[in-house]
C-alpha cells in the first residue's frame, strides 16, 4: 500500500491523507465502506451472534451514549448481505429502544460463512 504524501506506484498520483486505494500487493482495488442508513429489520445476524451473550457493560456503554447525545459510540458494519459483522450490542440496544432506521457501514467485498 502506498503511504500518505507519496506518489503511486500502481496509479502514479500523489496520495494525500490515509493512502492509495490500490494494493501493491495483489493490485486489487480496495473498496472501503459505505456509510447508509437501513431498517434495523433488515440486519440479519450471523448465529454465532445470537449464541452469544455481550458483557453488561457494553450494553451500559451504549445505551449512555446515546441517552447522552443521541449518537453510539460507533456505526454497525455489514457486508452486502446485510449480515451484521461488527456491532451486535448496538444492534440489541436498538431493539431495546425501538429504533427503527440505523446508520450502518456497509463493504460489499466481505463474505462470512
Amino acid at each position: 500500500m502506498c503511504k500518505p504524501n507519496e506518489n503511486c506506484s500502481i496509479c502514479e498520483e500523489y496520495v494525500l491523507g490515509m493512502g492509495c486505494k490500490y494494493n501493491e500487493v495483489s493490485n486489487l482495488v480496495i473498496n472501503l465502506p459505505q456509510e447508509k442508513t437501513v431498517r434495523l429489520n433488515d440486519i440479519v445476524l450471523p448465529q454465532y451472534f445470537i449464541k452469544s451473550l455481550p458483557s453488561p457493560w457494553k450494553i451500559h456503554r451504549q445505551y449512555s451514549s446515546y441517552l447522552y447525545d443521541g449518537n453510539f459510540t460507533n456505526r454497525m458494519f455489514v457486508n452486502a448481505n446485510m449480515v451484521l459483522l461488527d456491532g451486535y450490542t448496538q444492534y440489541l440496544v436498538c431493539r431495546m429502544l425501538g429504533i427503527d432506521n440505523v446508520t450502518v457501514w456497509q463493504n460489499d467485498n466481505i463474505e462470512i460463512d
